[in-house]
């Protein structure tokens, strides 16, 4: 076995590559697969970006990392000061372990020990002494298929899953009973672990983990967020740097990033927001009062303030999830269900320019599609738009003269002036050659089509400039789609009792557009649209009538009661 100086907890597991795809795939992988090649952390897209031309500062970017973190998740690493296991409390807090070996000094040589626990199953029976499955082990059985090596949302099985799976590597938390920008409680992940993500692909793992294990699997994901977001820090630090700068990214430097990370989650369980006033009861009156605050109607606040909330614009007036504020249901469904698979959802400056170009040349206008007259009227101008779609020939030759390219651009002007984005194995050598390769991510993305003519490959757009700009609007901090929950299907993700829906109204939700709506609305008039929430799939007749904001009239009780 091989043997590794480390500080802390070691975990040492190896597995198969064959059984890596195949059975992370499926169900993920047990710890019996102990002899294959060691898995690696998956480094940040931006390290290569950011600092790729500053080759000193990547390498100590990465070796900083690994100094604090441990190089590999076989030889973790757990940083003094995280409040991680590991340091000065050993193992006090039972099974909060974060790996199922660990390394120890034993007659001045360094020696591998199994943790084991003792403990009783019954009352009065002998302690029953178990070897400990780390929170190491359990995430790569469990966890790793979807949300990858280093928390990254990208298992094997990630692509397939909507919404995709969590990157912790942000420290951003959806479901949290903290203020926005705050990190989770435990109990915010626990609950998440145990009981899932309900409409999502997050199953529930009570039955499969027990509470201690389910500890250790909260130890690790905090362990990758935690340095998930360190690896970030040190990248921003570094690209403020110079290169050849010796002191750049000092000791003390890299200790004053990771420690202010750590003690954001250190504070977590200071500032739930816990409601100060107990829930309102759940009548006619407090329901119809969240009616009209969820449709914009105002209320008065204790100051004698009118206060209102914006919750139709996202959610729509039938709370169906369909506000103008987000895409239309039909485009997003045809680019996160049209089965092809895209690497990147947000769309370039470029890919946009692309969509506005096409609508343009073939005759439709940003918002309509062009009558036969206007079609005739246009193909009678020498060079106006085409009454078909076009070419990538004229498709081209138009993009030079809107973007103004001209014959003295370098290819690294071309590329800025269509915001392309360089990618592993895909190199455009050309202006022609960049077009092409967003004509292919869009067609990926099933915004752009393609049929065959007289004139050869023709193009069509199925969205505008416009409707791509809101749909770069419609993605959330990982830059994924986002979708406004439709409230009258009663399945919340971050719980459906009445503290979470609280939350959620309160607090808002992390990473996504919802905002939090507490100070400005008091916590009696938050229940009061908690209560409307919940009354709503059981009573679809509450916003049968709604509209957009202008005329919002509370009906009276007795139309809401009718079912």
């Amino acid at each position: 076995m091989e043997t590794m100086k480390t500080e802390g907890w070691r975990v040492t597991s190896r597995f198969r590559l064959a059984w890596i795809v195949g059975c992370l795939a499926l169900a993920g992988c047990s710890e019996a697969l102990d002899n294959g090649p060691l898995l690696q952390y998956v480094e940040s897209e931006r390290l290569a970006v950011d600092l790729k031309d500053k080759p000193k500062l990547r390498e100590k970017v990465r070796t900083e990392l690994a100094g604090l973190f441990g190089p590999d998740p076989r030889h973790i690493r757990v940083p003094e000061g995280s409040g991680l296991p590991g340091y000065g409390n050993g193992l006090s807090y039972y099974g909060n372990l974060l790996a199922n070996r660990r390394e120890i000094d034993e007659d001045g040589r360094k020696v591998i020990r199994t943790i084991k626990i003792s403990h009783t199953v019954v009352p009065g029976d002998p302690p029953v002494v178990e070897r400990v499955e780390g929170g190491y082990a359990l995430y790569r059985r469990h966890c790793l298929h979807c949300h990858g090596v280093s928390g990254a949302g990208d298992g094997p099985t990630a692509p397939f899953l909507y919404p995709r799976p969590r990157d912790y590597r942000k420290g951003l938390f959806k479901f949290t009973s903290t203020p926005l920008g705050e990190k989770p409680t435990r109990e915010d992940l626990r609950k998440t672990i145990r009981n899932g993500l309900h409409g999502t692909s997050m199953p529930a793992f009570e039955a499969q983990m027990t509470p201690f294990e389910i500890e250790q699997v909260v130890d690790y994901m905090i362990f990758l967020s935690m340095r998930g977001e360190t690896e970030l820090a040190l990248i921003d630090e570094a690209t403020l740097a110079d290169d050849s700068d010796p002191e750049a990214l000092s000791a003390d430097v890299v200790a004053d990033l990771a420690h202010a990370i750590f003690a954001k989650w250190k504070r977590a369980e200071s500032v739930v927001m816990n409601p100060p006033v107990p829930r309102t009861k759940s009548d006619r009156e407090s329901i119809l009062r969240g009616r009209h605050l969820f449709l914009g109607g105002t209320i008065k606040n204790a100051q004698g303030l009118d206060v209102k909330i914006d919750c139709v614009s996202c959610h729509g007036p039938q709370a169906l999830g369909n506000g103008p504020s987000f895409v239309a249901q039909d485009v997003f469904n045809a680019v996160v269900f049209n089965g092809r698979i895209s690497r990147h959802f947000k769309l370039t400056s470029g890919e946009l320019e692309i969509l506005q170009t096409l609508t343009d040349l073939e005759g439709r206008g940003a918002e309509h599609e062009a009558s036969p007259e206007e079609h005739a009227s246009e193909g009678a101008k020498a060079e106006g738009a085409a009454a078909r779609p076009p070419t990538l020939e004229n498709l081209i030759a138009a993009l030079r003269k809107n973007l103004g390219v001209t014959p003295k651009d370098d290819l690294a002007t071309l590329k800025g002036k269509m915001g392309y984005r360089e990618e592993p194995g895909r190199r455009a050598s050309s202006f022609e050659r960049v077009v092409e390769s967003q004509l292919e991510d869009l067609e990926t993305k099933a915004l752009v089509s393609r049929s065959f003519g007289f004139h050869g490959t023709l193009y069509h757009a199925s969205i505008d400039r416009k409707t791509g700009e809101l749909w770069n609007n419609s993605l959330d901090e990982w830059d994924l789609p986002l979708r406004p929950a439709n409230l009258n299907r009663g399945v919340y993700k971050g719980g459906r009792r009445p503290i979470d829906i609280y939350w959620r109204i309160a607090k808002g939700i992390d990473g996504a557009k919802m905002p939090g709506h507490f100070p400005a609305l008091e916590p009696e008039r938050i229940w009061d649209v908690v209560n409307f929430v919940l009354a709503l799939p059981y009573e679809p007749t509450l916003l049968e009538e709604a509209t957009l904001p202008g005329a919002v009239p509370v009906p009276p009780a007795s139309a809401v009661a009718r079912r």
